[in-house]
């Protein structure tokens, strides 16, 4: 198995075989507690316009995601993991949108399969890739807007490819490394409560919470990847 880690908008178009699309604050954290919850699945996009075309023509679905980090006027949720657990998503699709990992996703056209990762879906990850072996992995850490490095998705990165290579890293020396990440500050400041509160942190930081990959699984007419939570076994 081949594993190569990219980053950000580049790295993301030059991702081949099966990508993995990382972004841990918070995107694909909040994918994966959706889908958790029961969403039906995960469309990302990566423009407001899109989004909001997406939730006209898809009966009963649900928008989320952020610009700046803040919820977007008009949206049924943000992009804060602890408030996406509040959310009545149940059978419904969640449309989502946001500046770093779904802009990145929209990027990897040359992946021959689609995954989105972060440390909550990590370990299902590795063990849905060692059972596969498929012959080429990219991970493609996200990014700040997708423009500027972010430790905590090359972190996640790491795990993954370092367990995949029989080198597994220490949760606990995982979590100290997160915990120091610039990213992670935001979290502690009690002035940001209302959009990243800190439990959003420990939330990212919960590796292996779920026991699945998320995938992408079917298109919509439109041509939209639609993400489902695909079960893992031990």
């Amino acid at each position: 198995m081949d594993i190569c880690i990219v980053e950000l908008l580049e790295g993301a178009k030059s991702a081949c075989g099966l990508a993995v699309v990382i972004d841990v604050f918070r995107a694909f954290t909040c994918a994966s507690l959706l889908l958790e919850r029961g969403a039906a699945g995960i469309v990302p996009v990566g423009s407001l316009e899109q989004a909001r075309a997406l939730r006209q023509a898809l009966p009963g679905a649900l928008l989320v995601g952020e610009r700046g980090g803040r919820i977007v006027p008009g949206f049924d949720g943000g992009n804060s993991p602890a408030q996406a657990l509040e959310l009545d998503v149940r059978g419904r699709l969640v449309v989502q949108t946001t500046s770093g990992g779904t802009q990145c996703l929209a990027q990897a056209s040359s992946a021959s399969e689609l995954m989105l990762g972060s440390l909550t879906t990590a370990d299902a990850l590795v063990r849905c890739l060692q059972a596969r072996r498929p012959a080429r992995v990219t991970l493609v850490a996200s990014g700040t807007r997708a423009e500027i490095s972010s430790p905590e998705d090359l972190i996640c990165a790491d795990y993954v490819k370092s367990a995949l290579l029989g080198r597994p890293r220490d949760r606990g020396e995982v979590l100290e490394a997160l915990r120091r990440v610039p990213g992670a500050a935001r979290f502690f400041d009690p002035a940001n409560a209302s959009w990243a509160p800190e439990q959003d942190f420990w939330l990212c930081a919960g590796i292996g919470r779920c026991p699945f990959v998320m995938r992408a699984e079917e298109r919509l007419p439109s041509g939209e990847f639609v993400f489902r939570a695909v079960p893992v076994t031990a």
